[in-house]
C-alpha cells in the first residue's frame, strides 16, 4: 500500500482499534523508509487534511510534533509554519479556541516576513474561523476580509470561496442577513465555477439565512440539496447539522412532529461520531420544541443536558441562552426561585460579554418574572431596561454596518498603506519627537477624508445601481408593450382579414349556392381554402410565439438532415408555386447534417419558403443552396421578389417595429413569422442573416451548428 493511499484511508475511514493500529504501523514503516525530505512532505500531508472532527484533529496532533522537528532540522520554514497552522486548528477543536487564536497570532507576523501569500491566507482563514467559534464576530471579520483581498490578488479561487463562506457565517451571527447571503452566494458561485462536487456546507449556510429571513420553502429546498450530497459522500457530521436545521425550520412552521423527528435524528448522528457539541445543539433544539408544546419539565431537562456541554466548549452565549430558557420554563411552572437563580447566572455572562441581545432577552425575562410575583416596581424597572437594550441593539447594528464599510475600504487599500507607513517609520526614526504631532494630525485627517470618500462613493454607487435597475425595468416594460401592440396588430390585420373573407365566402355560398355553376363553386371553394390556410398558418405562428415567450417551448437537439427537411417543405408549397409559375431550384450537398431541434427548424424553413413564394413575382424563381464551413451548416433561400431597403431589413426581426412600414407588397403581414424564425434560430445556437435590395429580391441565410456526422 502506498503512503498516499494510507493517508486517504486514515483520513476518510472509521476503523476499528486493531485496524487503526495496523494502518498506523504501515504509515510508520513507510515514513521510516523515506529520505528526510520525502518524510517531511508526507508528514505535511498527514497534518493537512481539513480538520472537521476530534478524531481528525487528534491525528494532526499525533504527527505535527515530528513534522515540526524535521522541518526545523532541514531548515524548511514554510513547511514548519504550515504544520503549526494545522496544529493550531486542531488545538482549537480539542483543547481551547483561545489557545488556538493566541498561537496563530504568534505565527502570522512570522509568515508576513517570509512573504508567502498562500500561507498567510490559510492562517488568516483559520484565525477567523476560531474567532467565530468563540463568538468574537467583530474581530473575526478583519482576518477574513484580508484573506479575501489576498486571495483575489493571487487568483486563489479555493481560498476565496472559503473566506467568503466564513464571512457569511460571521454576518449570519451578527444578524446581517442580506450581507450574509451575498457572501454565501459569492462562495457558491466560485465553487460551482471550480466544479466543486460537494457544496453541502454552503447550501446549509444559504438555507440558514433563508430561514432567518422567513423564507422557509427556500430554506428547506437548499437544506435538502445539502443532505443529498452529504448522504452520497457519507458526511455524517454535515448530515447531523442538516437535520438540526430542518428541525429548526419545522419548529418555526409549528410542525412539531417533524421538528422532533429531525432533531432526534441529528442527536443520533452526533452520538455515532461522538460530536459532543452536536449533542448540545440537538438537546437545545429539542428543549425548544417541547417548550412550544407546553411540556415545561421535559424542556428544562433537555436544556440542562445542553448546558454543561456549552460551558465546557467555551460557548458562553449559548450557556446564557440556555439559562434564560430554563428560567422562562421555571417561571411558567411557578418555580420562581429557580427562575431567579438561572436568570441571575445568565445576567452575569451577558454583562461580561457586553451583549445587548442577551441583555434585552434577560431584561424581558426579569420583567415577566417580577410581574408574575407581583413586584410591579421591579417589573417596571426591567421593562425600561428592556427598551434601553432594544435601542442599543439598533444603534450597535448601525455602528457595525459603518465599521464594516470602513474595514472593507481599509483592507482593499492595505498594500498602499503599508508602503506609506514603512516610509513614515524611516522618517520617524530620524525625527520622531518633532513630527509626532504633525503625523497624528495628518493620519486623523486622512482617516476622515477616507471615511468621507467612502460614504460619498457608496451613495454614488447606490444611486447608479438604482438608475440601472430602473432603466432595465423600463426596457422590459417597453418590450411587454411592444408584445401587446404586436398582438393587437395581428388581431387587427392578419387575423381580421382572413376571418372577414372566410365569413363573406361562407355567407355567399350559403345564400347563393343554387345560383353558382360548378366552376364558380370550385372557384369559391378555392378562395375558401386559401383563407383557411392563411388562418391556420397565422394561428400556428401565434401559438409557437406564445410558447417561446412563456419559456414553455422545449428544444430537443438531435442530428438533422437539412436536405430532407427542405425537400419535405418544398413539397408543401408546390400548389402555391404552380399557381404563380415559380421555378424552385435546390443545390445542396447530398446530406446537410446539423445539430438542432426538428420542430423549430421545420417551422423556420416553412416560414421562409412561404415568404419566398408570397413575395416572388409570377414566373420568378427561388434558389436554395446549402453548404458547410468550419463550424456551421449554411442554408440560403434566394427569391426574385420585391426586395427591401437596408433600413427595412433592420426592422425585420424587431418586435417593437411596425411591419406595415416594410415594403409595398399587398401580401405583407404582421411580420410574426420572421420574428419566430429569428428566435428559434437563436434557441438552436445559430444565426440568421438577410441580404436584399428593392426590386432585386432577398436572400435569407441561416447558420446552424454542424453535427458530428457532417463530412
Amino acid at each position: 500500500m502506498t503512503i498516499k493511499l494510507l493517508i486517504i484511508t486514515v483520513l476518510s475511514t472509521t476503523l476499528s482499534i486493531s485496524d487503526q493500529r495496523t494502518t498506523q504501523d504501515s504509515i510508520r514503516a513507510v515514513l521510516d523508509s523515506q529520505s528526510a525530505h520525502e518524510r517531511l512532505a508526507t508528514l505535511v500531508d498527514l497534518c493537512n487534511h481539513g480538520i472537521s472532527d476530534r478524531e481528525g484533529a487528534q491525528r494532526t496532533l499525533n504527527y505535527s510534533r515530528e513534522g515540526k522537528q524535521l522541518a526545523r532540522k532541514l531548515g524548511q520554514t514554510k513547511d514548519l509554519y504550515w504544520i503549526q497552522i494545522e496544529e493550531s486548528s486542531a488545538i482549537g477543536l480539542i483543547h481551547s479556541r483561545q489557545q488556538s487564536i493566541d498561537s496563530l497570532n504568534q505565527i502570522i507576523p512570522k509568515i508576513r516576513k517570509v512573504r508567502d501569500n498562500r500561507l498567510l491566507i490559510h492562517a488568516l482563514i483559520i484565525t477567523g474561523v476560531q474567532m467565530t467559534k468563540l463568538d468574537q464576530m467583530t474581530s473575526a471579520r478583519e482576518p477574513l476580509l484580508e484573506a479575501v483581498a489576498l486571495a483575489v490578488s493571487v487568483h486563489d479561487s479555493s481560498s476565496l470561496a472559503k473566506a467568503y463562506n466564513n464571512l457569511g457565517n460571521v454576518s449570519n451571527h451578527l444578524g446581517l442577513n442580506q450581507e450574509a447571503i451575498d457572501f454565501y452566494l459569492n462562495a457558491l458561485t466560485i465553487k460551482e465555477a471550480m466544479g466543486t462536487k460537494n457544496l453541502s456546507t454552503t447550501y446549509n449556510n444559504v438555507a440558514q439565512i433563508f430561514k432567518n429571513m422567513g423564507n422557509y420553502e427556500e430554506a428547506i429546498r437548499f437544506n435538502q440539496k445539502a443532505m443529498l450530497q452529504q448522504q452520497a459522500s457519507g458526511n455524517t457530521f454535515g448530515l447531523s447539522i442538516s437535520h438540526l436545521n430542518l428541525g429548526n425550520i419545522f419548529s418555526k412552521q409549528k410542525k412539531y412532529d417533524s421538528a422532533l423527528f429531525h432533531n432526534e435524528r441529528a442527536l443520533s448522528l452526533s452520538q455515532s461520531i461522538a460530536d459532543t457539541v452536536g449533542f448540545a445543539f440537538a438537546y437545545y433544539n429539542l428543549a425548544s420544541v417541547y417548550f412550544s408544546l407546553d411540556d415545561y419539565p421535559r424542556s428544562i431537562d433537555y436544556y440542562e443536558k445542553a448546558l454543561p456541554i456549552f460551558s465546557a466548549s467555551g460557548m458562553r452565549t449559548n450557556v446564557a441562552q440556555s439559562q434564560v430558557s430554563i428560567s422562562i420554563n421555571s417561571r411558567l411552572m411557578r418555580d420562581f426561585d429557580k427562575a431567579k437563580t438561572t436568570l441571575d447566572q445568565a445576567n452575569t455572562i451577558a454583562a461580561e460579554l457586553n451583549s445587548f441581545v442577551l441583555k434585552k432577552s434577560i431584561a424581558e425575562s426579569y420583567y415577566e418574572l417580577y410581574k408574575a410575583t407581583g413586584d410591579y416596581r421591579q417589573a417596571l424597572n426591567y421593562h425600561e431596561e428592556f427598551k434601553a437594550n432594544a435601542d442599543s441593539i439598533l444603534n450597535a447594528t448601525q455602528v457595525q454596518e459603518i465599521s464594516s464599510l470602513q474595514k472593507n475600504y481599509e483592507i482593499a487599500n492595505r498594500d498602499n498603506r503599508i508602503a506609506v507607513l514603512d516610509k513614515e517609520n524611516e522618517i520617524t526614526a530620524l525625527n520622531l519627537a518633532r513630527q509626532n504631532t504633525f503625523r497624528n494630525g495628518l493620519l486623523a485627517a486622512l482617516a476622515l477624508l477616507a471615511i468621507l470618500a467612502l460614504v460619498l462613493w457608496s451613495r454614488y454607487r447606490f444611486k447608479k445601481q438604482a438608475e440601472q435597475k430602473l432603466a432595465t425595468q423600463n426596457e422590459e416594460l417597453e418590450k411587454l408593450n411592444a408584445a401587446k401592440n404586436k398582438f393587437f396588430a395581428i388581431i387587427a390585420h392578419d387575423l381580421r382579414n382572413p376571418l372577414s373573407a372566410f365569413k363573406m365566402l361562407t355567407t355567399g355560398l350559403r345564400e347563393n349556392a343554387e345560383h353558382y355553376s360548378t366552376a364558380e363553386l370550385h372557384e369559391q371553394l378555392d378562395y375558401l381554402g386559401e383563407s383557411t390556410q392563411q388562418l391556420s398558418e397565422l394561428l400556428q405562428n401565434l401559438l409557437q410565439w406564445a410558447l417561446s415567450q412563456t419559456k414553455s417551448l422545449a428544444i430537443n437537439t438531435q442530428t438533422l438532415d437539412l436536405s430532407e427537411l427542405l425537400k419535405r417543405n418544398i413539397q408543401l408549397i408546390q400548389s402555391a408555386v404552380q399557381n404563380k409559375n415559380i421555378q424552385v431550384n435546390m443545390s445542396t450537398d447530398t446530406q446537410l447534417y446539423a445539430h438542432a431541434d426538428l420542430a423549430t427548424i421545420d417551422l423556420v424553413f416553412r416560414n421562409l419558403l412561404a415568404n419566398a413564394v408570397k413575395f416572388t413575382h409570377p414566373d420568378g424563381a427561388i434558389h436554395i443552396h446549402g453548404s458547410y464551413d468550419e463550424q456551421f451548416v449554411k442554408v440560403s433561400i434566394h427569391d426574385t421578389g420585391i426586395g427591401m431597403s437596408t433600413h427595412e431589413q433592420k426592422m425585420l426581426f424587431d418586435i417593437t417595429k411596425d411591419p406595415s412600414k416594410i415594403g409595398h407588397s399587398p401580401n405583407k403581414g404582421s411580420g410574426l413569422g420572421l420574428i419566430l424564425c429569428h428566435e428559434f434560430i437563436k434557441k438552436n445556437q445559430g444565426m440568421i442573416h438577410v441580404d436584399s435590395a428593392p426590386d432585386k429580391g432577398s436572400v435569407f441565410t441561416i447558420s446552424l451548428p454542424k453535427s458530428n456526422q457532417a463530412a
